[in-house]
């Protein structure tokens, strides 16, 4: 954490510089301020980052709620951010939060909606590999083995490793 402020001063040197700073400079910002934290600082950088790019103030402000133990708060930011994705026909984004929904509903005991949100979640990435771990923490692991399956002859080693795995 010794690093933490100047990387939350560069991220403000970032902001102040460019008439439209990246969207990470606020991340960074907030998310280095709630660490050391500085919750008002944190908060002021979530919401200049929902101001520029909505989505990613959604999915950041739920990731705070799952760290904080916030599984309530978190479910609702999500459903907020699943109807953006609809919305936009952002695939990946959907997909990323279906798998955090997920991991959510897993978390509350809730296995028949983890179940459901998982098996929204399709693409051969690191959100499958997280909704077939809820699967298989669910009880459906007949679906997280044919994911598994379907990675063994994967090109990429990362792929097959999860395979393995879940297998």
């Amino acid at each position: 954490t010794s690093q933490l402020p100047e990387g939350i001063v560069a991220a403000h040197q970032v902001i102040e510089a460019f008439p439209r700073p990246p969207s990470r400079a606020y991340e960074i910002a907030a998310f280095a301020s709630y660490v050391l934290g500085r919750r008002a600082d944190a908060d002021a950088a979530f919401a200049e980052l929902a101001k520029l790019d909505p989505q990613e103030g959604l999915e950041e402000q739920a990731d705070v709620a799952i760290a904080e133990g916030r599984l309530t708060d978190a479910a609702h930011l999500l459903d907020q951010a699943v109807g953006r994705d609809r919305a936009a026909g952002d695939g990946e984004h959907g997909e990323h939060d279906q798998a955090m929904i997920a991991a959510v509903a897993l978390r509350r005991g809730d296995l028949a909606a983890a179940r459901a949100a998982a098996a929204r979640v399709t693409g051969a990435n690191q959100d499958h590999f997280l909704a077939a771990l809820v699967e298989l923490e669910a009880g459906d692991a007949a679906r997280a083995r044919a994911f598994a399956a379907s990675l063994a002859s994967d090109v990429a080693p990362l792929h097959r490793a999860w395979g393995q795995i879940l297998d």
